[in-house]
């Protein structure tokens, strides 16, 4: 089949950092090539919209060496770029980026967009693995989440990701969404039913049959279990400061972790959108 690339548009898998936005990644390209699992492959169908590669071929200095202002000017570029060279119909990003535009550009462009999903997870549980990949105290991290102008550098690569708090980058792709369909799935959904999670994903991203055969394999491909397994095994290149990438695995964990006061402030910075996607206050009777 001949590809039209003036028709060629992006499908998102996007998250607020630790929410589960690689898990997805892993399992559609398990879903994909068949293959057993290489964590640190670089050939892989889910690419991040941050890859160095693709900053430093649309850039004509060092990526390393780009401000933030440039790296969003670039941005159009780099999105063109992935868009243009691809060897399939469409292409699916990773990103962590809030869906806002910086100085009157769009960092998730409607117009290169066919749609996505957007994974939200209990913002109780994301600050306690945010702040081991940052190698921040959980009370910092709280303070980074309910920050406006919160921009996420990777260590790295220099690159960074436009977050915002989580609220507003919750609300960015989800109810202040009206050009780009995308599908919501909760990371707590992913851990109870990962083959009714992951197919509602796969209908999300586009695919509109799927193989059963390469559809049991992915899933058996990317249990938590296995993907700690393999970064035990091989390391993984995505791990930030903290001993390892895939952590727990679990939803609630934030009970027998946060204080009374962290859980409280938490709760408070982001009542609103944690009420309307089921993440209800509690009632706290230890002490802080």
């Amino acid at each position: 089949m001949e590809i039209n690339v003036r028709n060629r548009k992006i499908w998102w898998i996007a998250s607020y950092p630790k929410s589960g936005n690689t898990w997805v990644r892993m399992f559609i390209n398990a879903y994909l090539t068949g293959f057993p699992l290489d964590i640190n492959s670089g050939f892989q169908y889910v690419l991040g919209d941050n890859n160095s590669n693709v900053f430093q071929i649309c850039s004509p200095r060092p990526y390393m060496d780009l401000t933030e202002v440039e790296q969003v000017f670039l941005r159009p570029a780099v999105l063109i770029h992935f868009l243009t060279l691809s060897t399939a119909q469409h292409v699916c990003l990773k990103t962590h980026h809030a869906r806002v535009n910086v100085d009157d550009i769009p960092l998730i462009p409607a117009s290169m967009s066919a749609g996505g999903v957007y994974i939200i997870r209990d913002p109780r549980d994301i600050v306690i693995s945010f702040a081991d990949h940052m190698a921040e105290s959980i009370d910092d991290t709280i303070k980074f989440m309910n920050t406006k102008e919160y921009v996420l550098k990777h260590n790295k690569t220099n690159l960074i990701h436009v977050l915002t708090t989580w609220s507003l980058h919750v609300q960015t792709w989800t109810d202040k969404n009206n050009k780009i369909p995308i599908t919501i799935v909760k990371y707590e959904d992913m851990l109870a039913n990962p083959e009714g999670a992951f197919r509602v994903i796969l209908k999300a991203l586009g695919f509109d049959t799927i193989d059963e055969d390469k559809f049991e394999f992915a899933i058996k491909e990317t249990r938590f279990s296995n993907l700690q397994a393999i970064e035990a095994k091989t390391g993984f290149r995505e791990k930030g400061q903290g001993q390892k990438f895939f952590r727990k695995g679990e939803a609630g964990q934030w009970k027998g972790v946060l204080t009374a006061n962290q859980i409280r402030q938490i709760e408070e910075d982001h009542k609103e959108v944690m009420r309307k996607f089921g993440y209800n206050p509690v009632k706290i009777s230890r002490v802080a």
